[in-house]
């Protein structure tokens, strides 16, 4: 059974000033402490979405971001805020993916043999959607690996 679990805390402070040169879209994880952009990422990862925008953009709209699976059923929809740093606006969100190998002693073992056990539908290409506030659709895919 899958789970996604909202990641809320521990990003801000990664953000740089510059990321805002130039608007942006990609998928990140966090690796002590800083920001590292990927399109690929393990059943354990941390896993967010940044969409970047210049200091022009209007940060009292928002964006709706969807998160759709390997099998194509949307699993989140989350209506983001931009978030205003000085230099330029941004929208984030992220989630997590657990599961694998089941409970107890037996769950333990299989996950020890098989590192993609229990985890066989998140496995694959996931694709987020961007609603944006003038009107366009962003997507970007990436994949979860085990």
């Amino acid at each position: 059974m899958k789970k996604l679990i909202l990641i809320t805390t521990g990003l801000i402070v990664a953000l740089s000033q510059s990321a805002f040169a130039n608007t942006q879209t990609y998928t990140a994880t966090v690796l002590s402490g800083k920001i590292k952009k990927s399109a690929s990422f393990t059943c354990t990862d941390d896993i967010y979405i940044y969409h970047i925008a210049d200091a022009n953009a209007d940060e009292t709209k928002t964006v709706k971001v969807s998160w759709i699976d390997p099998l194509g059923d949307r699993v989140r929809l989350q209506e983001r805020s931009f978030e205003n740093t000085g230099s330029g606006q941004y929208v984030w969100d992220g989630i997590t993916i657990e599961g694998g190998g089941g409970s107890g002693l037996s769950g333990m073992l299989t996950g020890l043999f098989d590192p993609s056990a229990g985890y066989e539908d998140v496995i694959g290409e996931w694709t987020i959607k961007l609603e944006l506030p003038q009107g366009g659709v962003e997507k970007i895919q990436f994949d979860v690996l085990c």
